[in-house]
């Protein structure tokens, strides 16, 4: 056998006296697809070509025997000179016609290098990665359609003897074109999210006393572990190679150890996002008698980014957990009452909007009770209405919609006698208080103004005056 493959899994030349030698396998195109293929191959020859040592790669053939007359293409690696290069030939009989050549001296001395061929109606193109990975760039193309098809296609080496088993090829490809992998999904904070841990298997009720987190992916995107790490509060550990689709759960019990009465536990993923974390203790449990071992803590609703604890209760599986399974809790709903909206501030670029309670959707993401809304490209003295919806409490309530206008004015500065005093109340046993209209034409912001009498601190005035008014 005058090839072999290697230990490195490639397919190599292995012969000790010069020679020509070949490998064939069959290969005819889909009838249907003749005007759109492509073939791939890695070629390694670790020596510098020549009329005597060179390779090729027959893309098309018509015999099955590549070193007798035949009709088809093929690559050739090596040739008389100092100029080798890759040159795709068509062959008709013994006749050899030139269709394509990359650049002169690009493999005059020993290479590996990956090929791609396309051929799309009669127009060939070799794209070639001289470092021999997969960053092709376009080397040659030219036009040809003499043979649209073939039967056979393979390998032929011709050599002396010192270079009987410096023939290496591998990943070889003929076909349709390939279809490059989607590009891995990136994924956002809270899209997957942890949904139970079992930080106490001891003494056990039911599951293996092995520590575990479950993952739940609540996004639409499928997501690759490899890479990503969890953690506690002071280590981390690789996750295993293994996709997340939408809404799968995957259980990780390769985990630092998890203290019982509390841990931090934190999801990056391989950018260095920290995808979701929570920081438990003991009141995660929210029932002493199943606190000290045996029982999971599971999420409420894992469509609710938080880590907070009335998002959270002891697990009511007989088995002591659900791992891989929606959670025994699933939708337990202690708090029954909506979130409201308690107060609305107007800054000059932004409006704040402060809820009774913690809330979850758009800009508030469970950890804060307050929105900012903020303002661009308004108009003066225009009103605007805004609506405050798909906004949700830490239970899943969710907020009555709302929706309130207001006049969008700019400041002007403030000029002298813009603003006088009308009235004033000096009982020195209550507050201070005045009245100032604005008898400008111009709305004006008293954040940076202050009225004092002498002798006594400044009182700060935090609201716009609008034209004439008090």
């Amino acid at each position: 056998m005058q090839f072999i493959v290697n230990a490195s899994h490639q397919l190599q030349l292995n012969n000790t006296v010069a020679s020509t030698s070949y490998i064939a396998t069959s290969f005819a195109p889909d009838p249907n697809n003749l005007n759109d293929l492509e073939w791939n191959v890695y070629v390694k020859q670790s020596f510098a070509g020549s009329g005597n040592n060179y390779g090729r790669v027959y893309l098309l053939s018509d015999q099955a025997n590549l070193t007798t007359s035949l009709n088809g293409y093929f690559l050739q690696m090596g040739e008389a000179g100092g100029n080798d290069a890759v040159e795709l030939f068509r062959q008709a009989g013994t006749t050899l016609t030139s269709v394509c050549r990359a650049a002169n001296a690009t493999i005059s001395s020993s290479f590996a290098i990956r090929i791609k061929v396309t051929r799309i109606d009669g127009m060939w193109k070799l794209l070639i990665d001289y470092n021999a990975g997969t960053d092709y760039a376009e080397a040659a193309s030219g036009i040809d359609s003499t043979y649209p098809s073939g039967a056979w296609m393979g390998i032929v080496c011709v050599y002396t003897a010192g270079n009987a088993n410096k023939f290496y090829f591998d990943d070889v490809y003929a076909g349709p074109p390939k279809v490059p992998p989607p590009l891995p999904d990136v994924a956002e904070k809270y899209d997957v999210v942890i949904n139970e841990f079992f930080p106490d298997p001891s003494p056990p009720v039911g599951l293996p006393e092995q520590e575990y987190v479950e993952l739940y992916n609540r996004s639409s995107k499928t997501f690759d572990l490899q890479s990503w790490k969890i953690g506690d509060a002071s280590n981390f550990v690789s996750m295993p190679s293994v996709l997340i689709h939408p809404n799968e759960y995957v259980v990780i019990t390769s985990v630092p150890s998890l203290n019982n009465s509390g841990d931090v536990i934190r999801i990056v993923d391989d950018h260095g996002l920290v995808i979701d974390s929570i920081n438990y203790t003991l009141n995660w449990y929210q029932d002493e008698t199943k606190s000290s071992g045996g029982y999971s803590i599971e999420r409420l609703n894992p469509n609710i980014a938080s880590n907070d604890v009335t998002n959270w209760y002891v697990s009511q599986s007989e088995r002591g957990g659900t791992p891989g399974e929606r959670n025994s809790v699933f939708g337990r709903n202690p708090d029954s009452k909506p979130p409201a909206v308690i107060d609305i501030k107007y800054l000059v670029d932004s409006i704040v909007v402060k809820f009774s309670e913690r809330v979850t959707g758009k800009d508030v993401n469970g950890a804060d009770s307050i929105a900012v809304i903020h303002l661009k490209n308004l108009t003066n003295g225009l009103t605007y209405s805004i609506a405050i919806d798909s906004i949700y409490d830490l239970a899943g309530n969710p907020l009555v919609s709302k929706e309130f206008t207001f006049t969008y004015f700019i400041t002007h500065p403030v000029s002298p006698k813009d603003i006088i005093i009308t009235e004033l109340m000096a009982d020195p046993t209550r507050s201070f208080n005045s009245r100032k209209p604005n008898t400008s034409s111009y709305t004006t912001d008293l954040q940076t103004r202050s009225i004092f009498p002498a002798g006594t601190s400044r009182i700060q005035q935090h609201k716009a005056k609008f034209r004439h008014t008090y």
